[in-house]
């Protein structure tokens, strides 16, 4: 099979610039030229109902997946939020926590101190020189000390509850209950 033009098969002058297919020889069918228009306009009306159809789609959403992206959001945000109020709450803490520990300094410093004035001023010769001088007291000693014998006379008495009838025993029992 021959074919009378050589560029039937392949027509690259479609892929050449404007200005290369003006200066070459080459003679242009219109029913091909226009054939390719059509084809041309063909796909550029199939990609533009593609793009619009891609648009409709994406506009059209699950309410279902809208009220889940909401919550999912909600939820985050309520989680930071919350992170954010301990994070200021532990802080304000820690702070009364400083605070209450420089003031039980300050109070362990002042009983140190305290402690150590009633120490000084209540030293054992300091007691024993108010005691006799001014109070008038004496030491004790040996010979004004008394002794006690417990071992003569040691004697024990049990108590013991008269007998009686049923009916005051009852009546002591629940009497001692509440005593």
């Amino acid at each position: 099979m021959q074919y009378d033009d050589k560029n039937l098969a392949y027509d690259l002058s479609l892929f050449e610039s404007s200005s290369k297919r003006k200066n070459s020889n080459y003679k242009k069918d219109p029913a091909k030229e226009k054939l390719n228009q059509e084809k041309k306009a063909d796909v550029i009306t199939f990609v533009n109902l593609d793009k619009k159809d891609k648009a409709k789609v994406e506009k059209k959403k699950n309410p279902a997946q809208i009220l889940g992206y909401a919550t999912l959001i909600m939820l985050t945000a309520g989680l930071i939020i919350m992170m954010l109020c301990g994070q200021a709450e532990l802080t304000e803490l820690n702070q009364k926590i400083s605070e209450a520990e420089t003031v039980l300094n300050e109070k362990e410093s002042i009983y140190i101190q305290t402690e150590m004035k009633v120490e000084a001023e209540l030293s054992p010769e300091t007691v024993e020189y108010y005691a006799t001088n001014v109070l008038g007291m004496v030491k004790t000693d040996n010979s004004k000390k008394e002794f006690i014998r417990l071992s003569e006379g040691d004697q024990a008495e049990i108590a013991q509850k008269e007998t009686g009838t049923f009916g005051q025993i009852i009546s002591d029992k629940w009497s001692s209950i509440w005593e």
